[in-house]
């Protein structure tokens, strides 16, 4: 009886315990799914890093290259002329030129910047006399492209449209230097409604940091006139030189532009330098 009472209590404690079963993956998703997610998870992350990176040691980089000095919000351009630097997108500015030329520039993206203008006293005056060809307007674009650490490529067209004496400028320029100080070839063919094509017009920029919210510029237009029809010289050098004080997000430029004619018809010119003032608002995230 005993024996009996030993192998039922012995069957019933082992019939009692709990039959193991293979753990579940979680929420049904394989492991070896959830590893690939894992990996790619990190890879991104890795990627993230290194751009992080990139751009702090190109910040790094443009500090120690800065020597103190307040980066130009106008390295774009020169006084009139673009570099082939291109204007960050959502960079915008206004300038006032002469009292007279009001334009408008944006920085569509970082490569492709747009211009748009007009002067402002001939309108309004034409539209006070009733006299509706003095009504003018500029546009433009300009596509830049960095294709080494110093060295910059672009394309573009200038246009002044009135009703009489409309004038179209294409022109490819390069630059080269950083932000601070660079120096600009631009070759442009000019077109003018009534005359047709005016000759090549190369054009040589340059600019120089000379203080910490300072720095002098030169432009020089070389301008030439090859038929003939015109009457005037075979050639007009139209040198600039100004400085430009520089705020975070004010530049004034202050200067001088001096024509010079050479060749035939060049006796009939008078020698008169013209003052040159520019005042331009800057804006935007770049500038922050």
């Amino acid at each position: 009886m005993l024996t009996l009472l030993t192998l039922c209590f012995t069957g019933t404690t082992l019939a009692a315990q709990p039959v193991e079963e293979p753990a579940a993956e979680p929420d049904g998703v394989p492991v070896e799914e959830t590893t690939e997610a894992a990996d790619s998870s990190l890879a991104e992350d890795l990627a993230q890093a290194e751009e992080r990176l990139k751009e702090l040691r190109l910040k790094m980089n443009q500090l120690n290259d800065s020597k103190g000095r307040l980066l130009d919000p106008a390295s774009g351009r020169y006084l009139f002329a673009p570099s082939a630097i291109p204007q960050p997108k959502g960079h915008g500015y206004f300038s006032q030129k002469e009292l007279a030329f009001s334009s408008v520039g944006y920085g569509v993206t970082d490569e492709f910047s747009v211009l748009g203008g007009s002067i402002l006293p001939a309108v309004l005056g034409g539209l006070a006399n009733g006299e509706f060809d003095a009504l003018n307007g500029i546009v433009g674009f300009k596509y830049g492209q960095r294709v080494s650490p110093d060295f910059y490529m672009g394309a573009g067209a200038w246009a002044l449209m009135v009703s009489d004496a409309s004038v179209a400028i294409p022109y490819v320029n390069m630059t080269y230097g950083d932000r601070y100080e660079h120096y600009t070839l631009a070759i442009g063919q000019t077109f003018a409604i009534n005359e047709g094509d005016l000759g090549v017009m190369p054009v040589v920029l340059a600019t120089h940091h000379a203080t910490k919210t300072g720095a002098w510029i030169t432009e020089t237009w070389f301008v030439s006139e090859t038929s003939g029809d015109l009457g005037g010289p075979s050639l007009v050098v139209a040198a600039s030189g100004a400085y430009r004080f520089m705020g975070k997000r004010l530049t004034v430029d202050l200067g001088l532009i001096n024509v010079l004619p050479i060749g035939i018809g060049a006796e009939d010119f008078v020698y008169i330098p013209l003052p040159w003032l520019d005042f331009a608002w800057h804006w935007g995230e770049s500038l922050k």
